[in-house]
This record gives C-alpha cells, sequence and structure tokens, in this order.
C-alpha cells in the first residue's frame, strides 16, 4: 500500500503528533499536505536536512538493506551488525515511526512488524542514492525487438472478466473452480508459464490451478472486479463498471501498483533498480547494462554480495516477466546491446477516453475487427452480441443469430444494437448486416416464459383492501381473478415490510426472493457513464497468492512512540553517569560498562583530554584487572582500566548531542 492508506489508519491524535514534528511544521503552515511531505522527492529533500544523525543512519541503512518490505526487529538486527548499534537503530527507528517515515503494525500476539510505504521508498531512492546516467534516445531503427509483445495482461483480465459474465462459474466444496471451467478459462489467457518461471509463487490450490491463471484470477480478485461467493463466482457490476471506463494506461498503473503488493522481487538491489527503471521515460529505449552500472557505482552490488552478470542476468529475467503483461518490452541494437523500453506510461495523467474516438469494422459476412487501440467499454458492448474467433493484437468477433438473442435477453433492445454498431463503425454498419441484425433482434420476445411471483389472498375481501390501498398499488403488476395478484418480484421484500405494517402476516410457499436483474448475467453499461473506479485496499480484498507484501493482515499501531520505550531501565541509571565525564570507583565503571552492554549503547572515555567513543561488547576481570571488549569505528579492540580516565554513559537519542 502507499503512504496515503496507511495515513488513513492512523487515529487523529497520531496524525496530529506526526504533523507537529518540526520537520513538517514549516511546510504544513505552507499549505502542503502530510502526505506531500511524505512523498514528494523535493520536499523530502528539505525534511532531510532536519532530521538527525541517527535518523539519517537509520533510514539510509533501512533504504539501502531493508527496502520496502515489511521488516521485523529480528530481521534487522541480525542484518545491521557492524554498522549501527542496536540502540542507534531502535532510537533511529523510533523517531522515524515518530514522523511517519516508518509505519508500525501489531501481530495477534503483539510483537511489531515495520514497513516503509512504496511509494515513499522510491521517492527517498531519488533523495538519498545518485541519479542513473541520462543516456541519449536509441532510436527504434537502431533495434530489434527480442521477445513477442503480446496483448497485455488488461486484456486477459478482461477475457476473464467476459467469461464470468457470461457463464456460470462453479465452485467445488472447497472453493476451487471446477477442472472443466478451469481449463477453458486457463484457455483464455495469452500470458504463458514461460513468462513467469523467474517469479515463486504461493498460493492456494498450487497443486491444480496453473500459475498464470493465478495471476490473473488473484488480480480480479483483489481489484474486486469478481467476489467468490459460497458456490460460484460472479462478477461485481459496479467495480467492472468504472474499471470499463479507464483507457488502457490507467488500468495498467493500476495493475502495477497492485503487482507491487503480490510478488515484486524481494531482493533489495532490484527493489532500488525497480525505483530507478520508474523514472525512466515512457517508450524510450535504454540500455540495461547503464542499470547494472549504476548498481556498482552506488556499492550497492557489493553491499547485496551480486556480482556483475548475476545482476544483469536476474534483471533481465524480470523484465521478461513485464515483457508477458506487455509493460516492458526488451531489445537488442545494431551494436549488440541489450535495450528496454517502457509500453505502458507509469507518471500519465491521461483522462477518460471518449467512446466515439476509436472504432472498429464490421464486414458484410458479419465479421468484427477489432483494432488494439478500441477502449474496453466498446469492447464489452460487443461482447454482449457477438462471439470471439480470433484473439491476438487484433481481435476477430462474428454476429450471429444466437449471439444477437444474447444480446436481446441481457436487456438490449434493436435500436441499442443498430445505434451502438453504428456509432462505433469506421465504415457503418453494411445493409444486410443491419437487416438480419433487425430481423433477429425482434423474433427474439415475441413469446416469453416468465417466472412471476403470485400473491394469493385468503378471501376476496382481504383482496380487494389490498387491491384498493394506494399503498400496495405499485407493487401490483397485474389481478387474476378475486382473489390474486402478480406482483413485481424484485420488489417483494419492501411488499412484505408494508404488509406486516398494515396488520397482514404473509406466509410463503416456496417462494425464492427475487432481483429485478437475476436473468441478466452481463449488463448493459453502454447507457451511463457516472461510475468510477477507486483501488480499495482493506481487509477482505486479497486473492489467493500469498503474499507478505500487504500489511492488510494486521492491525496499525495506534498508540505513538516514545524514545523512552527504547530504554525501559533509563529511570534507574543515575543522572550523573549521562551528564559528564567523571572517574569512578573500579566497581562503579564496572557497573557502567556492564549497563552499556545490557542497553547496546555507547561509552565514551577520555584520558589525557583524548575521547574515543566505543560500543562495550563483553567484560572481563581478571586478578583484579578489568578488561573490556568492544567495537571502535567498526573495529574490534580490547581495552584495560589503564586506557581510560574518566567516562560517561551514551544513550542514542537521549544525550548523545
Amino acid at each position: 500500500m502507499n503512504c496515503e492508506k496507511y495515513l488513513s489508519q492512523l487515529p487523529p491524535s497520531y496524525l496530529r503528533e506526526i504533523q507537529t514534528q518540526s520537520t513538517y511544521e514549516k511546510l504544513i503552515k505552507h499549505g502542503y499536505e502530510l502526505k506531500e511531505c511524505l512523498t514528494s522527492p523535493l520536499l523530502l529533500e528539505k525534511c532531510y536536512e532536519k532530521l538527525n544523525n541517527i535518523e539519517k543512519d537509520t533510514l539510509s541503512w533501512l533504504i539501502k538493506n531493508v527496502g520496502y518490505e515489511p521488516f521485523e526487529w529480528k530481521h534487522v538486527i541480525s542484518l545491521v551488525e557492524g554498522q549501527l548499534s542496536k540502540a542507534e537503530l531502535k532510537v533511529g527507528l523510533t523517531l522515524l515511526r515518530q514522523k511517519g517515515i516508518v509505519f508500525t503494525f501489531r501481530k495477534t500476539w503483539g510483537e511489531h512488524i515495520y514497513v516503509i510505504p512504496k511509494d515513499a521508498f522510491h521517492s527517498w531512492v531519488k533523495v538519498l542514492l545518485p541519479e542513473i546516467n541520462n543516456v541519449s534516445c536509441i532510436n527504434d531503427e537502431e533495434v530489434e525487438p527480442l521477445d513477442r509483445l503480446g496483448r497485455g495482461l488488461i486484456f486477459d483480465l478482461f477475457q476473464m472478466i467476459i467469461y464470468i459474465g457470461k457463464n456460470e462459474v462453479s465452485l467445488t466444496q472447497n472453493r476451487m473452480i471446477k477442472k472443466r471451467q478451469l481449463q477453458k478459462m486457463c484457455n483464455l489467457i495469452d500470458i504463458n508459464e514461460d513468462d513467469l518461471k523467474y517469479i515463486d509463487l504461493k498460493y492456494m490450490g498450487q497443486d491444480l490451478y496453473p500459475k498464470a491463471f493465478v495471476l490473473v484470477y488473484d488480480l480480479l480478485l483483489r481489484l474486486q472486479l469478481v467476489e467468490q461467493k459460497s458456490k460460484h463466482v460472479e462478477i461485481n457490476r459496479d467495480k467492472v463498471h468504472g474499471w470499463l471506463l479507464q483507457n488502457s494506461q490507467q488500468m495498467n498503473r493500476t495493475l502495477y501498483e497492485v503487482w507491487h503488493q503480490i510478488c515484486m522481487p524481494d531482493h533489495v538491489w532490484l527493489q532500488l533498480i525497480w525505483a530507478k527503471i520508474e523514472t525512466i521515460s515512457y517508450d524510450m529505449w535504454y540500455p540495461i547494462q547503464e542499470l547494472v552500472n549504476w548498481i556498482e557505482h552506488t556499492k550497492l552490488m557489493s553491499c547485496h554480495d551480486i556480482e556483475n552478470m548475476q545482476c544483469f542476468n536476474q534483471l533481465l529475467n524480470w523484465m521478461k516477466v513485464f515483457v508477458g503483461f506487455g509493460w516492458i518490452q526488451v531489445g537488442k541494437t545494431n551494436k549488440n546491446e541489450m535495450v528496454f523500453k517502457w509500453k505502458i506510461n507509469l507518471n500519465s495523467t491521461d483522462e477518460l477516453l471518449k467512446l466515439d474516438e476509436k472504432q472498429f469494422y464490421i464486414q458484410a459476412d458479419f465479421e468484427v475487427i477489432v483494432p488494439p487501440d478500441i477502449p474496453f467499454q466498446i469492447r464489452w458492448e460487443l461482447e454482449s452480441m457477438s462471439e470471439m474467433t480470433y484473439s491476438d493484437v487484433i481481435m476477430r468477433y462474428t454476429m450471429t443469430k444466437e449471439t444477437i438473442k444474447t444480446a436481446v435477453q441481457n436487456g438490449r433492445t434493436t435500436t441499442d444494437i443498430i445505434q451502438f454498431l453504428n456509432t462505433h463503425s469506421k465504415y457503418g454498419l453494411p445493409d444486410n448486416v443491419k437487416k438480419s441484425v433487425e430481423d433477429w433482434s425482434e423474433q427474439v420476445g415475441k413469446t416469453v416464459f416468465q417466472e412471476v411471483l403470485l400473491l394469493r389472498c385468503s378471501d376476496e375481501n382481504t383482496a380487494k383492501h389490498i387491491g384498493d390501498n394506494p399503498l400496495f398499488q405499485s407493487y401490483i403488476m397485474e389481478k387474476l381473478g378475486d382473489k390474486d395478484f402478480i406482483i413485481q418480484k424484485n420488489l417483494v421484500k419492501e411488499l412484505i415490510k408494508k404488509l406486516e405494517g398494515s396488520g397482514y402476516s404473509p406466509l410463503f410457499s416456496s417462494v425464492q426472493q427475487g432481483n429485478e436483474e437475476e436473468n441478466v448475467q452481463f449488463p448493459c453499461f453502454n447507457k451511463t457513464s457516472n461510475a468510477s473506479f477507486i483501488l480499495e485496499n482493506s481487509k477482505g480484498t486479497y486473492g489467493l497468492v500469498d503474499s507478505n507484501k500487504t500489511m492488510l493482515y494486521y492491525e496499525m499501531e495506534q498508540k505513538f512512540p516514545s524514545v523512552k520505550d527504547v530504554y525501559p531501565t533509563l529511570e534507574e541509571i543515575p543522572t550523573i553517569w549521562l551528564k559528564q565525564y567523571r572517574s569512578y570507583h573500579p566497581s562503579t565503571e564496572k557497573e557502567i560498562i556492564q549497563k552499556a552492554i545490557e542497553s547496546h549503547v555507547y561509552l565514551k572515555l577520555r584520558k589525557n583530554n583524548v575521547e574515543r567513543t566505543i560500543l562495550p561488547q563483553k567484560l572481563e576481570e581478571k586478578e583484579g584487572l578489568i578488561s573490556m571488549h568492544a567495537v571502535e569505528k567498526n573495529a574490534e579492540i580490547t581495552l584495560f582500566s589503564h586506557d581510560w580516565e574518566e567516562m560517561r554513559l551514551i544513550f542514542p537519542g537521549i544525550n548523545d548531542k
């Protein structure tokens, strides 16, 4: 999730505490929102200048070594040894939590789990790490694409929505899609297993569901475009309507954001590279080796113990995953240099496309040819009245008597169908096609089998009271005989309440309360356009893939952190030990050293006016002589009592200024 989502989960008192931090106070007074202060690279540069050394060191270490993976204390403390003391890291983490740079969640057993939001992480990478080389644009004529450019992930999602909208997708007792339907759904997916062989997905039904299917189906569930009921799967009409109103760039940006929640690479160096890759201009060829050079130049390669060729190969493998999604294209220049370019614009603010901007082609043989840039709302309506016969970048559909009948059954009139085809056909509707569509659609519905709901009264007097009462007349479709009424099935719940309020207690005889659109499997979205799609990150919206990158499973920590919580025994320590240099009795010196070891804090030693700062590790005493094993400037040392005259305890965040 992004920073805004995390902020929305904090209590107002916690938010106020963050906003009053001196780091943001001036910026907020100048009209900036807290979210901007936490995610804008320009504002973060100003904020970084106001951080103290512990905060800067901790933040820099987290960005370079942990990334935006959720992390626990026991994990980071095992990595940080020799770079920061445990006390420094804990204090730094606490101070960053106070500033909303790190967010905290609580597991069910009380243990904390921490995270830096992805959008904030990417902005901090821009602030803390140098830019990649600005390479001049490589022309398309110089590059030979190496991988096929398929339809893309958004088309696979669309085809799956279409299938679920047109078919009753049943679930087994274990809530798994039945094998026969699963095979049909898998055949609709353009992404193949080879596209995904470099990623590791752990998911429910691993022995049944192919990886490519799970990825598409998981995205549909997370976006709430489809819902798994107890016995079947169905589309979420409102969500699908809003989704179809977006253009392909908007859809891809949403999918890219959700993808990061599912299975972006665990390697931090790869996360750092992707943060830089996202800054590269859309549709511009860029050398992959330049990214590897950047990692090497920033010393991240040695930090993460990876070699140049290994880095190149792993980066190329991940790009191939995105090739399968239609997000990236990989090629080779005439100088044998591997390059890539974005096929989606992550920074675009394109507005919704007008539906009449793009058009398809209708042939006299009832075939419809659909170019790749046709908006999905138009495709949806075309799917309601035709059958797809060929699927690639360019798609082909055929209209038949049966497909037109299905369109009418799903609420389209003859006028709706003709008007839609005329509006979106490049050269209009051929006369023979128009005549056939009119004939086919007008034949539908001349005779109708209709399931109705009967309200039967016990006597004629009751029937007369109900029939004459204005309170009930809007629910009655037709009167049958002296005691019966046909009522609107979809309004039965309202009618029951009004009958009960008027002193009647209706009984039920094998009645199933219906819905006015229960027979409409493929709703019409072409008539209205007042829907919108909002990506919701809340409990219950996760899919099949088991991912530790989402914090939806945990409760946000509600208590504002305090540095004093880092040192629960601080009040027991004599103030004089912290305030100034002093010489002590050997027994007191042992106490001070032991306290430093227990609290993982520093000792400052002074002799002949020369100061040194050490991190004590172990205290020994032999024949009355005190010796201390410690770390000084990342080197292990051993000191004896004659190596100091005075000492002072230093608690990071308390008395280290």
